[in-house]
């Protein structure tokens, strides 16, 4: 899983396609999709803290989306693969927002 994490990061620098196929990856064919949740986050957070250098406003607006979608996942409102597909979503709307 570690490996996954640290791959996603050198791929967000290289473009939009990679970027998703780093989240993809990071869930895809694991036993346990619980486990998926906090890299998938860890991944989107890197992304837009990068989008900060472009829109301030929207990476604050895809950052409250990120965190309520992770504090319902803690609190247990979000089922794990629910959760996955929720920052997949974000993920997707991130990189309408790039181009």
């Amino acid at each position: 899983m570690e490996g996954c994490v640290s791959a996603g990061r050198g791929a967000f620098k290289r473009g939009a396609t990679t970027r998703q196929s780093s989240i993809a990856a990071a869930h895809v064919g694991q036993k346990h999709k619980n486990l998926a949740a906090e890299p998938i986050a860890k991944l989107l957070n890197d992304e837009i803290k990068q989008h900060s250098q472009l829109n301030v406003v929207q990476s604050r607006a895809f950052s409250e989306i990120l965190q309520k979608d992770l504090t319902a996942y803690h609190n247990r409102a979000f089922a794990a693969q629910e959760v996955i597909d929720e920052l997949i979503q974000l993920a997707k709307e991130i990189q309408a927002d790039t181009r």
